[in-house]
Formats: structure tokens, sequence, C-alpha cells
């Protein structure tokens, strides 16, 4: 894990996962909010997809903060 400090207050986490998968499951878990920022969303319906799915089951974030 590697943590770097944003310009805001808040301290950003920035997690290196292996491949979309590892994107895809820390989504599908609830513990990731989807964020789209062309050119590099080839991947975001999907994790947007899953993201949705762990809110509507109240799975991760979603449960804790509702």
């Amino acid at each position: 894990m590697q943590r770097a400090k944003s310009r805001g207050p808040r301290v950003l986490m920035v997690v290196i996962l292996v491949g979309v998968l590892g994107y895809f499951a820390v989504h599908e878990l609830g513990s990731a909010e989807s964020l789209n920022i062309a050119p590099n969303d080839a991947y975001y319906p999907l994790l947007r997809a899953a993201e949705a799915e762990a809110a509507a089951s109240d799975l991760g974030l979603w449960g804790a903060c509702g």
C-alpha cells in the first residue's frame, strides 16, 4: 500500500492491484466507489455495475455508511 497526501484535507490511499479483476473484486465487495475519467473509462460500466450491486446489498462501505 502506498500513501500520498492530497491537496485537500484528506489522505489518499493508493492500492496497487493486479489487473481489472482486482478492481472489480474491490467494487463487488463494496470497498470502492467508481470514478469515470476519460480516456481511462473502458471498464467504468463494469465497475459501476459491481458498485451498484454492492450498494443494493448493503455491502462494505454501503452497509456501513448507508
